[in-house]
């Protein structure tokens, strides 16, 4: 096997392995207003015209979801 094909079903395998991991272990009662606040964030960074603005807020959402997982998770 090459190099590139070891790492392809990694690359796969790796992020469905930690979402498992975070599932797990997250609180649903938490976990839901992470998720309310993420699509709040979303419907806001939607709402502008400029589309590296809108681009960069998306990205700050994602930013604050993940926080808020981390924070959920901590407790």
């Amino acid at each position: 096997m090459t190099r590139t094909s070891i790492a392809l079903p990694i690359r796969l395998v790796l992020p469905f392995v930690a979402l498992l991991l975070v599932s797990s272990v997250s609180k649903p009662a938490e976990a839901s207003s992470c998720g309310s606040d993420l699509i709040g964030c979303f419907s806001r960074a939607g709402a502008i015209d400029n589309w590296f603005d809108r681009w960069v807020a998306g990205l700050e959402c994602e930013l604050a979801y993940a926080d808020c997982v981390g924070d959920a998770l901590a407790r």
